[in-house]
C-alpha cells in the first residue's frame, strides 16, 4: 500500500478564526526534514538574503516539519503572536531566531528583541546560536547575555553605551535590567521570546506560579506598552485623565516549549494574564500525547536500591566493550553524591578519569600515551558558575573529552548535545513533563537513542503509569532476581 502524506500540521488560531487540521495517518517525526523545499526556496521573500545564506552557510538547508509550520505562521504580516509546541531535539531554536533576526533594524542602537530562558546553560547555548548567525549580518548586530552571574553593573553601562539589539536572559535577571533601567520598555520592543515558557514560569518547588513569577512581571508589566511606572503616574497626578506618555507598540510575542500545559486553558492564561498582546495561535504537529521523538526506545532494568550503582557500572562496561561509540547523560536527584558516582564509573575504565575543572589542563601539562577511554563528569545547580561552564564545554565540544555527565534536571531542558546516544533514569523523573524533557537529549533531529531508567520494583508501576500517559512503549531489558534468605 502506498503511504499516506505525512504533512501534519495544527494550529490553534483565535476564535474568530475556524481551527484548521492537517492529518496523514502515518506519524512522522516533528524534527524530520520537510524536503519539498529548502529554508531559501520557501522564505526568500520573508527572511533576509544575508540570513538565508547564512543557513545554508551553517548547513541549516532543508527545515524540520515543526519549523516549516511555525515559520509560516510566525511570518505572516499581521505577526500574530504564537505559542509552539513540538517535540524535544525538532528545531525550535531556528522557528524563534530567524524571524527574530529579521524583525531587527541593525541601524537602530536600541533593544529590539527579548529571549527569556529558564538557565544559565540554555542562555549561552542560544546566545551562541545567535551570534554564529548574526555573524553573516552586512551591518553589526549586537547579541548580550544577561544570565545567572551576569555582572548587571557592567552590562546597564554598555546597555546605555552601545545597546544591544538582541538581549539574552533569564527572567529573573531581565527583569533586574529592566528595573535598573538598562533595558528600554516598551516602544523598541519587536519580538519578545520565550523558550521554555512552563520551565519559566516554575517556582523552585516544581510547581507553577503565575502572578508571583519574575517572567510575569517581565511580560505583562515591564514590557507592556501601556504599563505606567512610578515616575509615570507621578507626572500625571492632577491632569483631567491618566493618559499613557507612550505609544503603543505592538511586539510579537513567541512562546515555546515541548511541554505545554492544558492547550486552550494557557492560551486563555495568555491573554488574561497578558503575556502576550492578542489571542496566541498555537502551532503543534501532533494533536495527542506524542511529546518525544519516534527514534526513540525506551527500556528499564529492575534492581534493588542498593545496587542501582552496580547495575549502572554493568550497563557501562557493556558500553565500553561495544565498538560503536557514545555519549550519555546520567539523571539523579540533588542528594545523590553525584562526585563519588563519577569518579566509580570512570574506575570501570582501564584508564578512564574523572573530568574535573582542572583536568584538562593537567592533561596538557603531562600527556599521556595511554588511550583515555571513558572521562565521567558532573554538573549540578549547586556548582560555581566557572565549573558549570566549564563541564558543559567538556560534555558538549567536538573533542568529545567527556562521554558520561552526571547531572541534576539542570541539564534536561533545552540543550542540544550532539551525538548523546543514551539517557539514563538513575533517580526517576517526578512527572512526565520532566520525562519528556529529560529524554528529549537524545534522539534529536531524527537520531536514533535510548532512554534507559532503573527502577527498584516497589517503581515499576509508576514508570508504567508515566509511559501510559506518554503513550510509549517501553521494554523491561534486566530483572534482579529477589533476595532469598539463607537456610541452615
Amino acid at each position: 500500500m502506498a503511504p499516506l502524506l505525512t504533512t501534519n500540521a495544527f494550529l490553534l488560531t483565535p476564535k474568530n478564526t475556524r481551527s484548521l487540521l492537517f492529518f496523514a495517518g502515518i506519524y512522522e517525526s516533528d524534527g524530520a526534514l520537510d524536503e519539498t523545499h529548502t529554508l531559501l526556496q520557501r522564505y526568500q521573500n520573508k527572511l533576509p538574503s544575508w540570513l538565508l545564506q547564512r543557513c545554508q552557510d551553517l548547513g541549516y538547508i532543508h527545515p524540520t516539519r515543526i519549523q516549516t509550520a511555525a515559520l509560516d505562521v510566525v511570518l505572516q504580516e499581521n505577526k500574530p503572536d504564537v505559542v509552539i509546541q513540538a517535540e524535544t531535539g525538532s528545531g525550535k531554536t531556528l522557528c524563534y531566531l530567524l524571524p527574530t533576526l529579521a524583525a531587527i533594524d541593525p541601524t537602530r542602537s536600541t533593544v529590539q528583541a527579548i529571549i527569556v530562558v529558564p538557565t544559565r546553560e540554555l542562555g549561552l547555548q542560544v546566545a551562541k546560536v545567535t551570534k554564529r548567525l548574526v555573524a553573516a549580518s552586512p551591518e553589526k548586530m549586537l547579541v548580550m547575555s544577561v544570565l545567572q552571574g551576569s555582572q548587571n553593573r557592567r552590562q546597564r553601562a554598555w546597555a546605555w553605551a552601545e545597546p544591544p539589539q538582541v538581549v539574552i536572559g533569564t527572567p529573573e535577571e531581565l527583569s533586574k535590567m529592566v528595573q535598573l533601567g538598562g533595558i528600554k520598555r516598551y516602544n523598541s520592543i519587536e519580538m519578545v521570546v520565550v523558550d521554555e515558557v512552563d520551565a519559566c514560569l516554575l517556582n523552585n518547588a516544581g510547581s507553577l506560579q503565575l502572578a508571583a513569577s519574575p517572567l510575569h512581571e517581565l511580560l505583562s508589566k515591564q514590557l507592556s506598552a501601556t504599563f505606567l511606572d512610578k515616575d509615570e503616574v507621578e507626572d500625571t497626578i492632577g491632569a483631567m485623565s491618566l493618559t499613557p506618555k507612550r505609544r503603543l507598540h505592538a511586539r510579537q510575542t513567541i512562546l515555546c516549549s515541548a511541554t505545554i500545559p492544558q492547550h486552550k486553558h494557557f492560551i486563555k492564561q495568555c491573554v488574561q494574564n497578558r503575556w502576550t498582546t492578542t489571542e496566541p495561535v498555537l502551532v503543534a504537529l501532533q494533536t495527542g500525547e506524542q511529546l518525544l521523538p519516534p527514534t526513540l526506545e525506551h527500556v528499564y532494568m529492575v534492581c534493588r536500591p542498593e545496587t542501582k550503582l552496580a547495575a549502572l557500572k554493568r550497563f557501562f562496561r557493556k558500553l565500553l566493550s561495544s565498538p560503536m561509540p557514545f555519549k550519555v547523560l546520567v539523571f539523579a536527584e540533588e542528594q545523590r553524591p553525584l562526585e563519588e558516582m563519577a569518579l566509580a564509573l570512570a574506575l570501570e575504565a582501564e584508564h578512564g578519569v574523572y573530568w574535573q575543572e582542572s583536568t584538562a589542563k593537567a592533561l596538557q601539562d603531562n600527556p599521556t600515551d595511554k588511550p583515555i577511554q571513558a572521562i565521567t563528569a558532573v554538573l549540578r545547580y549547586q556548582d560555581n558558575l566557572t565549573q558549570r561552564a566549564a563541564a558543559m564545554e567538556a560534555f558538549t565540544g567536538s573533542d568529545d573529552i567527556v562521554r558520561v555527565l552526571f547531572s541534576t534536571d539542570l541539564a534536561a531542558r533545552g540543550l542540544d548535545v550532539a551525538n548523546v546516544t543514551h539517557v539514563i533514569h538513575f533517580d526517576l523523573p517526578p512527572d512526565a513533563d520532566t520525562y519528556v524533557h529529560r529524554a528529549g537529549r537524545t534522539g534529536r533531529l531524527g537520531r536514533s537513542g535510548q532512554v534507559l531508567s532503573l527502577v527498584a520494583p516497589e517503581q515499576e508501576f509508576v514508570l508504567n503509569r508515566l509511559a501510559n500517559k506518554l503513550s510509549l512503549e517501553l521494554r523491561c531489558v534486566a530483572r534482579q532476581k529477589k533476595a532469598t534468605a539463607k537456610t541452615t
